[in-house]
């Protein structure tokens, strides 16, 4: 399947390119120079390494910390010395204490246990590719976080770590459907919303009055939007009543999916629903269930 190239787009009024100073970033200046370290700003550094595959150089981390190279390198020096980044070539990467960290947290997470089985079980009964996707809200877009697979030759194709746009996919319209409304209205005013096919909607006001829908039903459906062959299928999860972060998505051929479009709005409905369950109800234990 061919597939849109994609621009990345702010949630938000402020926007923050790529390679510009991440939300909050003026504070860990002011933390560099004496005063309170916080976790987060700390957290915000390892993120910004682990979206580096090849590792990141100090002169590029103080360009997107908007951190003075000697102030940042006072932070970073303790986080080598513990073990959660190491230093290779220049380079900075995630150190064995953060892959640790990591691990443990996929063990003991039992959102993390059931997300994968439900994204299993939920492509072997469409027969379709399926995955987890999660709102980057810094960057007003999706990133597919685990994909499922089809196992035809046919089928939608789409990697970990790739993004897409909110205002054309149906994980990003589920998602979107359930933020804040001023968020919602800063979004559209601040993007450029461009045709990626001849299907995309850009009208903003047709674009609430479908966000409004998708509140409604629960799911998202595009069809040919983004990828002009393609039928998305979403439905939001959330991390507390109310709250959207992420969305189960569904890809396939436009017209294989609408030949069984209700079975398909329902079981990607009923995968989300499953692993919303263990985040707003974290003491009950939610398990996929053959039917």
């Amino acid at each position: 399947m061919k597939q849109a190239t994609t621009r990345q787009e702010p949630l938000h009024e402020a926007q923050t390119p790529p390679e510009q100073p991440a939300p909050g970033a003026g504070d860990l200046a002011a933390e560099a120079r004496g005063g309170p370290r916080s976790p987060i700003r700390t957290l915000r550094i390892l993120d910004i390494v682990a979206e580096s595959h090849e590792g990141i150089g100090l002169g590029q981390l103080s360009q997107r910390l908007d951190i003075p190279k000697t102030s940042l390198f006072n932070m970073l020096r303790p986080l080598v010395t513990a073990g959660y980044l190491l230093q290779i070539d220049n380079a900075y990467i995630l150190g064995p204490e953060t892959l640790r960290l990591s691990f443990r947290a996929s063990r003991n997470s039992a959102f993390l246990r059931v997300m994968r089985p439900t994204l299993e079980l939920c492509a072997s009964r469409l027969g379709e590719t399926v995955a987890f996707v999660m709102l980057e809200e810094a960057q007003a877009r999706t990133e597919y976080m685990d994909v499922v697979e089809a196992n035809r030759p046919i089928r939608y194709v789409v990697r970990p770590g790739e993004v897409r746009p909110l205002y054309c996919t149906a994980a990003g319209l589920a998602i979107l459907a359930w933020q804040p409304t001023h968020q919602v209205q800063q979004y559209l005013r601040s993007i450029e919303r461009r045709k990626m096919t001849p299907s995309t909607e850009i009208d903003s006001d047709a674009i609430l009055a479908r966000l409004q829908e998708i509140r409604r039903t629960g799911t998202s459906v595009t069809l040919g939007e983004y990828n002009e062959e393609i039928c998305g299928i979403a439905a939001p999860v959330f991390c507390r009543p109310n709250v959207a972060f992420g969305a189960i998505t569904a890809g396939a051929p436009i017209a294989r999916a609408l030949a069984s479009k209700d079975a398909y709005v329902r079981l990607v409905k009923e995968a989300a629903e499953s692993i919303s369950m263990e985040l707003v109800r974290p003491h009950s234990r939610v398990e996929p269930k053959e039917r």
